[in-house]
């Protein structure tokens, strides 16, 4: 079961084999891990961070993203009309 909304971290519920409830949280990336993924510079995750064009979270002065939801963002701007992967 997910618990969350939004911008709170996402919690998944578990049961164990022994009936007991496990809690894990989705593990977070840096900047420079978050750029490798979706193949832009640092600055510019940071800049769109800033700008709120993508879901981010600032932890003591670092910028910080999570996977499920870069991949939503790309997901979400390689399919829109204006991409020049889109266009003919």
């Amino acid at each position: 079961m997910k618990i969350g909304n939004g911008h709170q971290p996402s919690i998944t519920t578990e049961e164990s084999a022994a009936g007991k409830t496990t809690t894990e949280f989705e593990p977070l990336l840096d900047c420079r891990q978050a750029a490798r993924r979706v193949h832009c510079h640092e600055k510019t995750l940071q800049r769109y961070a800033r700008q709120r064009r993508l879901p981010a979270y600032r932890i003591h002065g670092r910028w910080y993203f999570r996977v499920s939801e870069l991949d939503s963002w790309v997901r979400s701007h390689v399919n829109f009309d204006g991409h020049p992967c889109c266009v003919n």
